[in-house]
């Protein structure tokens, strides 16, 4: 085995010995993104501060936010903290450079909830959609036109019969969803997730995958649905952190992609609460929001781009808790893998190169410019599936570093390495501080 390993390292470095490598911009899911147009460029935005600002009033408990195709933010907020039942929710619209420029009232019977309208769901062309406790609702999820600037009671969701969660806390809405018609997924704390219908067919069910869930989101890239909350780690450098973790909806389970939100060291809990989260675009960049109720309610961008772009082979994954300095039991993988072997690579800068036969098969990219990398182990594909293990040291020199990661397939024939080799896709992120 060990020369089948060597020749696997030769052929491979023969094949790269001829290509010109040339390095683009990257965005890694978990590193912070920036909007120029809020305060200093900041990837947080204080809209605790910004509706005070607006309003003269404290409005401390915003729990969704997502963004219109405009690029205006949108928030869901409860009352100020009167004690009356007679002042109404607010929906806020504000520009890109945080301003308020639209309050609405919530619709007339969130009244009754103590904290109105969670989680938003935007629908990537016109409308969004919050609910409330189904028992104040009327078993509905109200729906805001936000070209109008009303609620269009015709497009509510009926919220299924006999649910086993009494309010529609997290809640992303899927385009391809309902045979492309659209659906909501939906789950509230530790409770089921599921997707129904508008006219509130129940279309799948599924155990949850985060605990303490409040808010949810829909990938519109790698068409997955992605739920925020809190715990559900044992170690205690993220125990308080606040985590969105990947449901890939073709198979029920958590993908093992995770990121953590902003630490707010300073919160009463390390990490804040998590509120609601949307992916959205930013240029041609995918970012993903998320409210973080802290020491004051903020909203955080994160970069939301994880796999690259099509190649032959199968795609990269990650394993074994955040990619955060000090967890040791952090793995890269590689799923959908051929029978055979693959070879590891990893860098600190992405290329896109096209490579085709004879050595790799028609449709073959490479990702990771050797130039500023290296290349890991060559491991066996099991079920299609290799595992590296790859442990993150303690060091705060890691904290930030960026990496992209790809595997090259080796398939076996007569037990011998043959070509073509296969890419798989990328894998892009970022190592967080803890």
């Amino acid at each position: 085995m060990g020369s089948f390993l060597f020749r696997c390292r030769i052929l491979f470095l023969g094949v790269l010995a001829c290509m010109v490598l040339s390095s683009i911009g990257k965005g890694q899911l978990g590193k912070f993104l920036g909007n120029p147009s809020w305060p200093s460029g900041s990837h947080r935005l204080d809209v605790q501060a910004a509706l005070k600002t607006a309003t003269g009033l404290t409005y401390d408990g915003v729990l969704g936010c997502a963004k219109d195709s405009a690029g205006n933010l949108w928030l869901s907020a409860r009352r100020p903290s009167d004690g009356k039942f007679t002042t109404p929710h607010k929906l806020f619209r504000l520009d890109k450079s945080g301003k308020v420029t639209g309050s609405f009232d919530q619709p007339v019977v969130t009244k009754a909830s103590a904290w109105g309208i969670r989680d938003l769901a935007y629908d990537g062309s016109r409308f969004l959609y919050g609910g409330v406790e189904i028992s104040v609702s009327g078993g509905r999820v109200f729906a805001f036109d936000t070209k109008n600037g009303v609620w269009n009671a015709s497009k509510d969701f009926l919220i299924p019969p006999k649910l086993t969660f009494s309010t529609i806390r997290a809640l992303a809405f899927d385009p391809n969803g309902d045979g492309g018609k659209g659906s909501l997924w939906a789950s509230d704390w530790d409770g089921p997730v599921i997707e129904f219908s508008r006219l509130g067919k129940v279309l799948r069910t599924f155990p949850g995958i985060q605990e303490n869930c409040f808010g949810a989101a829909y990938h519109p890239v790698r068409k997955t649905i992605w739920f925020f909350g809190q715990g559900g780690y044992s170690s205690p450098q993220w125990r308080s952190w606040v985590v969105a973790r990947e449901l890939d909806p073709s198979t029920g389970k958590a993908s093992g992609l995770m990121v953590l939100g902003d630490s707010f060291p300073f919160a009463r809990t390390f990490g804040g609460k998590a509120g609601g989260m949307e992916f959205f675009f930013q240029g041609t960049t995918l970012g993903l929001l998320m409210v973080q109720q802290a020491e004051s309610d903020h909203v955080i961008q994160i970069q939301g781009r994880f796999d690259s772009k099509a190649s032959s082979g199968g795609r990269c994954l990650l394993a074994g808790g955040p990619a955060i300095v000090g967890n040791s039991n952090f793995k890269m993988l590689l799923v959908g893998g051929k029978p055979g072997f693959a070879l590891l690579m990893v860098g600190l800068k992405e290329t896109n190169l096209s490579v085709g036969l004879p050595a790799f098969a028609t449709g073959s990219r490479l990702f990771v410019d050797l130039n500023f990398g290296f290349l890991g182990g060559v491991l066996p594909v099991l079920g299609g599936v290799a595992t590296a293990p790859a442990p993150i040291p303690l060091l705060n020199t890691l904290k930030a570093v960026d990496l992209v990661f790809q595997w090259v397939e080796i398939p076996l024939v007569n037990n011998q390495p043959s070509f073509p080799f296969l890419s798989s896709k990328a894998g892009v992120f970022s190592i967080y501080g803890g």
